[in-house]
């Protein structure tokens, strides 16, 4: 029986850019709309997408986007955020 190993993160290159053409880091919070608008964190990065986890709901759950689908949210946005839902 085969064990899966965890895929390791691959360095940032330009597929790895937000909607405004920022680069991303691991560990940052970012806005997605995908039926809807929710915020994430950066789990890790593959050679074509960003792998993200998202916070706020009943259920985490990881995925893989596309960094240009995504907007990197910067300190303020991610304090009011908490402050307005609560966590």
């Amino acid at each position: 029986m085969d064990i899966k190993k965890p895929i390791k993160s691959v360095k940032p290159t330009e597929l790895h850019y937000d909607l405004m053409g920022r680069a991303f880091k691991e560990g940052q919070y970012v806005a997605v709309a995908d039926g809807g608008l929710y915020i994430a964190q950066v789990i890790r990065f593959t050679p074509k997408m960003v792998e993200i986890e998202k916070v706020g709901g009943k259920f985490r759950s990881k995925r893989l986007r596309y960094a240009s689908d995504m907007v990197i949210l910067d300190g303020p946005d991610v304090f009011m955020w908490v402050l307005t839902n609560g966590l």
